[in-house]
């Protein structure tokens, strides 16, 4: 939290990292270029410079992907938690949060006003330029549509992204600072696949890893899936890296199949390209060539596919006479709170400076 210059830094190694993955979107967390517990550190103009300084930094290594990276931003004296949408070396436009998370150990609406659904407005950033901010989708040559939920957007039963599907959205994009709590991940999955099962799109879900000083720990969940079916998970709770980054191959010719043969979905795609549920999103054309320049190739066929090697021993654990991948997704209560309240102890105790 605060650390503007580490942030960043880590930010930059997630897109050479994406970039040696000949990835051309990465999805970051939500508030990631500041951290999420700003506290009263959040309405200090300083916030909003800086935070805004670094994005500038960030927007410039996005040559030839699309990147999406959260911060603050204060408009028109109101203070919103934001996505920005950065596309070959352009911060190109902008998302806020519409449904703001309030209960457990969250406040956000003491800090942030949630985004009406539908506006659009010019966001006069600190660079001196106008951006555009609120609802709409982003269009990008090569990778196609794509619509922005931030976390709690995500959780609701009236989803922007939703509205954003039925616009022509093949990706919906959930950046989050979900903490962990016991259970919690199963959740995430359910909900993750249940909506782009619901939706026909590929769904992307990230989050923050660690604890950032408050009572909040995060276990750094990265989710994909598409059309209902989990495609690829990263791990939970890693102590060895700074961050975890899972990429994949998405058929979008699949999705739209999906959509053809649903005639509820079409159904519904009509109507509210008549305006049923309300103003159609705006449109933001990106800049640049996001495509590979080569069709996709299909999956081999199952005599082609190799055979799964069998399980490296060391990749698991004996727990109650049960074997566990540590790599997996298993949720076992016991587990999941010893590795939580280790990661909390570890940050805690180098950000303090104790040995």
């Amino acid at each position: 939290v605060g650390d503007w210059t580490g942030n960043t830094a880590r930010i930059l190694e997630a897109i050479r990292e994406a970039r040696r993955r000949t990835a051309r979107l990465l999805l970051l967390p939500e508030l990631c270029i500041p951290g999420y517990s700003l506290g009263d550190r959040l309405p200090r103009r300083g916030t909003f410079q800086r935070s805004f300084a670094e994005l500038e930094t960030i927007a410039r290594a996005t040559e030839g992907m699309v990147v999406c990276v959260g911060l603050p931003i204060s408009h028109n004296g109101v203070i919103y938690n934001a996505m920005a949408v950065c596309a070959d070396g352009q911060i190109q436009g902008f998302v806020a949060k519409e449904n703001l998370a309030t209960g457990d150990v969250e406040y956000e609406s003491r800090w942030y006003t949630a985004w009406r659904h539908g506006d659009l407005e010019r966001y006069q950033a600190p660079d001196g330029k106008a951006y555009p901010l609120g609802t709409q989708i982003f269009e990008a040559p090569g990778l196609g549509r794509f619509g922005i939920e931030i976390c709690e957007d995500g959780w609701k039963g009236i989803r922007p992204g939703s509205t954003y599907a039925l616009a022509g959205c093949e990706l919906l994009l959930n950046p989050s600072a979900s903490w962990f709590h016991l259970g919690k991940h199963a959740a995430r999955r359910r909900l993750v696949e249940q909506v782009s099962l619901e939706d026909h799109v590929a769904y992307l879900y990230t989050s923050l890893l660690g604890c950032d000083a408050t009572r909040i720990v995060f276990d750094g969940t990265v989710l994909l899936a598409s059309n209902g079916q989990m495609l690829s998970e990263g791990r939970r709770f890693v102590f060895t890296a700074e961050m975890e980054m899972i990429d994949h191959i998405v058929d979008l010719q699949s999705i739209r199949q999906s959509r053809r043969e649903e005639g509820s979905w079409r159904e519904q795609a009509r109507r509210a390209s008549e305006g049923a549920f309300g103003p159609p999103p705006t449109t933001c054309h990106l800049t640049g060539d996001f495509g590979t320049g080569e069709p996709i190739p299909g999956d081999a066929p199952y005599w082609e596919v190799p055979p799964t090697p069998p399980a490296d021993p060391s990749l698991y654990w004996l727990v109650e006479d049960k074997l566990v991948a540590t790599l997996g997704h298993e949720d076992i209560p016991h587990l999941e709170l010893e590795l939580a309240i280790a990661m909390a102890l570890r940050d805690y105790t180098s950000k303090s400076g104790i040995k």
